[in-house]
């Protein structure tokens, strides 16, 4: 496998034209941008644009799918911190961060190792995030993975990274807007 990594000097600066895989001798059929728009992984497959995001090229020698699979949570978990600390400073900035009360501001800075608890309940008794601030989750710390539902709160309140598969990965950071997939004559 292969994947080639190329930078702008501005990022607004369009992509270079794509490389040739210097493997198969045609251009990559995938490219995710990332970094602000900064870096573009250029590559084969979603397991290529996954090593790249997550910096660790020992992860496409890994055979193990577990291996894979706890390689891709760790990162899930470190991009959910980034994320989250970027949504407490866009409120801070625009005054959203002084509606919240004392509790959804301590849930918001709440160490990622686990999963935050002390959500809301709805009249089901599910958990909810009704804060005007996105909560950042990884998927695989509620069911079916554990006994925790994923708290509702609807796209806009609860903003969900799904690291089960690269795919998934890839698929749910592009809807966060954390990197920019695309890709020619094949879905991801």
């Amino acid at each position: 496998m292969t994947f080639t990594i190329t930078r702008n000097t501005t990022a607004s600066e369009k992509p270079p034209t794509p490389p040739i895989n210097p493997d198969t001798g045609k251009a990559f059929p995938m490219m995710v941008q990332y970094s602000g728009g900064w870096l573009q992984c250029w590559c084969e497959d979603p397991e290529e644009a996954v090593s790249a995001l997550i910096g660790d090229p020992a992860y496409l020698d890994e055979t193990d799918q577990q291996a894979r699979l706890i390689a891709r949570v760790k990162a899930a978990m470190r991009l959910s911190v980034v994320v989250q600390a970027e949504q407490i400073h866009d409120a801070q900035c625009d005054k959203r961060w002084d509606r919240l009360t004392e509790p959804e501001k301590a849930m918001l800075f709440q160490v990622r190792i686990t999963q935050p608890k002390g959500l809301h309940e709805d009249l089901f008794g599910h958990p909810c995030w009704t804060a005007d601030v996105p909560l950042v989750v990884v998927s695989t710390g509620y069911e079916p993975w554990v006994e925790q539902p994923l708290p509702l709160g609807g796209s806009n309140r609860v903003w969900v990274i799904d690291p089960l598969t690269p795919e998934d990965m890839l698929g749910s950071l592009a809807d966060l807007g954390v990197i920019r997939l695309f890709q020619r004559d094949v879905d991801v």
